[in-house]
This record gives C-alpha cells, structure tokens and sequence, in this order.
C-alpha cells in the first residue's frame, strides 16, 4: 500500500517557550530598564547592578524567544510544503487508479491545480539576512534594509495564508468525492486570514497578536496534518 504517513510537524512545545520566552523578555527589560534608571538618579549603585542584571538577562531571554520564533514559522512553510507533496502522491494514485475516464480527469485536474503551490523559503531566509543587516547598518541604509525585510516576511504570511486557504478547500472537495459527506470528512481546519487585517492587529497591539497568531496557527496545522493523515488513511485502506 502506498505509504503517505509521513508528516512533518511544526513544534508546539517550541511555539509555547517562545511565546513565554518573549513576553518574559519584554516584561523584564521594561522592569530592568526603569530599575536601572531609577537607581542611577537615586544614587544607589546596588540597585543600578541588580537593575541592570535584569536588563541584560531579559534582554538575553527575549533573544531565545526570538530565534524560537523563527524556527517556529520555518517549520510552518516545512510542515505545509510536506502536506502538499502527500497530497499530490495521493492525487497520482488516484488518477492511477480511478474506475473511469471521468473520475480520472477529475483526479487529474486537482493535481494540476496543485502545479506550482509551494511556499518559498526564498521569503523566509530573505527576512533573516535583510533584517541581520539592517541591525548592524547604521542610519537611514539599516532602516531600509529593516522595512524590506517586514516586505519579506509579510510576503511570506502571506503565502502561507495562500496556500492553506487553496489546499483546504481542494481537500474538501477531494475527500468529499472520495469519502462521502459527513463525518468522514477531517474536521480540524486552518482558520482563514487576511494579512492585511493581520499586519495592523500585530501594530495595534505592539506585537501582542503576532505572539498570538505564533501560537494559535502552529496548533491550527498540526491539528491540520493529524486530521489529513488520517483522512489519507481511510482512502487508502477502502482502494486497498
């Protein structure tokens, strides 16, 4: 039987630390900060040490937290992209082993529709190498090179939001045809969203929404890929 059980998945642990990590860091670099300062106008270079302490470890927290981050949203185009190459080999069987001419071109035409979707880690590693420059540039070439690399990163939002909006509904319809309606259909969805309303949620809140949407799309996929594999399972087993 053809073995389609191979997923990757996106770490929830990992999208768990790193939220807590950088809110951690946020929180004590704002308390580490004014302790420092108010130490400093008071004179008192005890709490100047101990505030300055704060400082450096939230600073040095919210550092993990992000690199976490980044390995988080790596692993969503990873665990997509993986996703879309099982659904592709099942579309393939499928047209292989379609019972008439009719159900193999509508086998056919979902695998053609599934030409060309991808998401391109050209986005991802964009934004890494764009924003490490723009740290280290000084003046009006760093803030450029910063505003090009949120480009990037949107850009590459956006792409995901693409291509789980376009493979759900194939795979709706898809298993729909070959499963029936009802409750064979995988339940678990990957909420719609707009990246538009997305980028100003994350500037409205100052960043409080990105942690957020971290969190609550890496459950979303992997919720996703458990319901999908078993989905693949059961077509499987009825063709055997």
């Amino acid at each position: 039987m053809l073995d389609l059980s191979v997923e990757k998945r996106v770490s929830s642990n990992m999208a768990v630390a790193s939220v807590i990590l950088s809110i951690v860091g946020i929180l004590g670099t704002a308390i580490g900060f004014f302790g420092f300062m108010g130490a400093m106008m008071a004179a008192s270079p005890l709490g100047a040490v101990g505030g300055g302490g704060i400082l450096v470890i939230s600073l040095f927290l919210g550092v993990i937290g992000t690199i976490m981050q980044l390995i988080v949203v790596y692993q969503w185009a990873g665990a997509l992209n993986a996703n879309l190459a099982n659904l592709r080999l099942l579309l393939q069987h499928l047209v292989a082993r379609a019972g008439d001419e009719t159900e193999r071109v509508n086998f056919q035409g979902g695998l053609e529709r599934l030409t060309g979707m991808r998401i391109s880690m050209t986005l991802f590693w964009g934004y890494v190498l764009l924003h490490l420059a723009g740290f280290f540039l000084p003046g009006g070439a760093g803030k450029l090179l910063g505003f090009v690399a949120f480009v990037f990163i949107a850009l590459y939002l956006n792409a995901v939001f693409k291509l789980t909006d376009a493979v759900q509904e194939l795979r709706q319809k898809l298993y729909a045809h070959v499963l029936g309606e009802g409750p064979c259909l995988p339940p678990s969805r990957i909420r719609h969203r707009n990246l538009f309303l997305s980028l100003i949620f994350m500037v409205l809140t100052l960043g409080i929404y990105w942690l957020f949407l971290l969190y609550n799309l890496t459950f979303e996929i992997n919720a996703y890929l458990d319901d999908d594999q078993a989905a693949r399972s059961r077509i499987l087993q009825e063709l055997a």
